[in-house]
């Protein structure tokens, strides 16, 4: 308990000083938290009060006092705001109908409300480029712990830091399931499907050998762990996101044109061993999860049915399948379709709606920052919505609330950063002609 009032309150007395610090911070320590007793645990049947819930929700009521004493302005709500508002509001009244209440109202307040929380605050905290690049630092620094342990499980089968519990541990006889950090090697792949190209920006970005030789061994240990997952959405996340860099560094085509047809090459020649073997087999073509998630959404469209408006209350489809005998079923395995259930129409349009508004804001900021030949700097959030949303059509992120909150921070941090921009191009334009200087100088 010491060691969790003492981190939670490191938290709160470094938001005081510096608020955007606070992220960074929360981006490395909220996976770990569990095994260095950060977060803290009260009497049975009381919610724990975790590092994250704590620190965000400071966060929140000191901007909310900072308004109120007329030292910060109040936010201007974008589009974008007022639908994850929509969102909030929609899926927390699916939370009213829950078979299990309080455990659905922690279920949401983490996988939901916070990553809504935290790209609100990065959105208006995030200005300058340093806490831009710190952000992303961060999250380089969780990709190579988790994919050290990742790799370091598959190949010795020992876990370490691997939540208490029954979990599942092997994809087949042959093939193990990566548990650490997370418990379960989806949620593991999707974060690395983010980071790994990510890094591979700051890669391509940096200067100086050194940086250039410490970020170019991080991007190999994360892709190592990122194979390590075994995990089939997040290796095809990670390729789409490669492919769509290629708009942003046209010099990535010079390297990933003759790797894809050696690639191409080796698989034709080498294909009787390589259809043979384990991986291919038992993980690669294996059709048994395809056909189950199929099932699945057959299954929630049917319940969608039944009450297509409001849903049939948040995370009953676990609950009904289990007093249905169908044990093996605890979630749809598909983000939109899990808010489609639970929430109905009234959940998913504007959460939908949000995804199609942040498409919007990318599109909006590769325009803004190409005419001052700086569009590379939405590269990275263009990786991370690909890769995020990638990844959400096939496994249920209320289960991996930690990636939805990177993913939300990241979208509030480059959205917070480019609004900086745009305002001082705005301010550029009216300046006499004689008095101007680069619009993004200060922030670059």
């Amino acid at each position: 308990m010491v060691i969790s009032v003492l981190a939670i309150s490191s938290c709160v007395a470094i938001a005081l000083v510096s608020t955007p610090a606070v992220l960074s911070i929360l981006v490395v320590a909220a996976p770990l938290a569990t095994f260095a007793h950060l977060d803290l645990r009260l009497a049975q049947g009381i919610p724990s009060v975790s590092l994250v819930r704590a620190t965000a929700s400071f966060l929140a009521l000191l901007i909310l006092l900072q308004i109120n004493a007329g030292s910060r302005a109040w936010p201007r709500l974008r589009p974008l705001d007022l639908a994850l508002l929509a969102a909030t509001v929609g899926i927390a009244l699916s939370v009213t109908r829950s078979i299990e209440l309080v455990r659905s109202a922690q279920v949401f307040f983490d996988a939901y409300l916070i990553p809504f929380m935290m790209y609100f605050l990065a959105r208006n905290l995030i200005r300058d480029r340093v806490w831009l690049t710190a952000i992303t630092v961060a999250l380089v620094i969780v990709g190579l712990y988790l994919a050290i342990l990742t790799t370091h499980q598959q190949l010795t089968g020992v876990g370490l830091l691997v939540p208490a519990g029954e979990l599942a541990d092997r994809y087949s006889q042959n093939l193990g399931r990566s548990t650490v950090v997370f418990g379960n090697s989806a949620i593991s792949g999707a974060l690395l499907a983010m980071i790994f190209p990510i890094t591979l920006v700051l890669l391509l970005d940096s200067s100086g050998p050194v940086r250039k030789i410490l970020l170019a061994a991080s991007l190999v240990i994360i892709g190592v762990g990122l194979f390590y997952t075994y995990t089939r959405a997040a290796w095809v996340a990670s390729f789409v996101s490669l492919m769509v860099l290629q708009y942003f560094y046209p010099r990535l085509r010079r390297i990933s044109i003759p790797i894809l047809i050696l690639a191409g090459i080796a698989a034709v020649l080498t294909w009787n061993q390589l259809s043979s073997s384990t991986l291919f087999i038992e993980r690669i073509t294996s059709q048994g999860p395809i056909q189950g998630r199929s099932s699945l959404l057959e299954l929630g469209f049917g319940f969608f049915r039944e009450n297509p408006v409001w849903g049939i209350g948040f995370d009953n489809f676990r609950q009904i399948t289990r007093l249905w005998n169908m044990t093996d079923i605890e979630n749809t395995h598909n983000s939109f379709m899990f808010i489609l259930v639970s929430a109905g129409l009234v959940g998913l349009l504007p959460y939908f709606t949000a995804f199609l508004l942040m498409l919007k804001e990318i599109i909006r900021g590769i325009r803004l920052l190409s005419s001052v030949g700086r569009k590379h700097l939405m590269a990275t959030l263009t990786a991370a919505f690909v890769a995020y949303l990638a990844n959400a059509l096939v496994i249920d992120m209320v289960s991996a609330p930690y990636v939805s909150m990177v993913f939300f921070i990241v979208v509030g941090a480059h959205l917070g950063y480019m609004d900086r921009a745009s305002s001082r191009e705005a301010a550029f334009e009216k300046e006499p002609i004689w008095e101007r200087a680069s619009p993004l100088r200060a922030s670059a």
